[in-house]
């Protein structure tokens, strides 16, 4: 019987060893998010106000570093202006984080979905955060 388990657990040891090493920890990529505080196209400095931080970071030589809007879309480091969100991804190199892409919103999502309120509508008061002003009405007795 002790021999048949460790028969048992021999096998199972050296079926599921190539699965053990294989599950190697792979490092995912860092994300800054924030506003751009500063862009200069031609020596491709960005700033950034890192909402992560609260400090701002300064990106220097970021020309060829592909640009995209959120949709997917590819865009250029020209697209990217002062007073956007961006969205900085890095990616894992040997003994370092280079920055992989950028993506910037999408100005032609943007303007589809901005509205023009009318003179009514821009005297409604805002609700509460989060909740939904529900008027009273009072109760009426038949």
């Amino acid at each position: 019987m002790k021999t048949s388990i460790i028969r048992i657990l021999a096998v199972m040891a050296l079926i599921c060893t190539p699965v053990w090493s294989q599950q190697k920890e792979i490092p995912q990529g860092y994300v800054s998010t924030g506003r751009v505080l500063d862009v200069s196209k031609e020596t491709g400095d960005l700033t950034l106000r890192s909402q992560q931080s609260a400090r701002n970071l300064v990106f220097r030589g970021l020309q060829a570093t592909p640009v995209y809007f959120a949709t997917g879309r590819r865009a250029t480091f020209g697209d990217i202006e002062p007073g956007q969100p961006a969205t900085i991804y890095y990616a894992p190199a040997p003994g370092r984080w280079l920055i992989a892409k950028v993506v910037i919103p999408d100005p032609e999502q943007a303007r589809r979905s901005s509205q023009v309120l009318t003179p009514a509508q821009s005297s409604v008061p805002q609700t509460r955060r989060g909740s939904f002003h529900i008027p009273r009405v009072p109760n009426t007795v038949r």
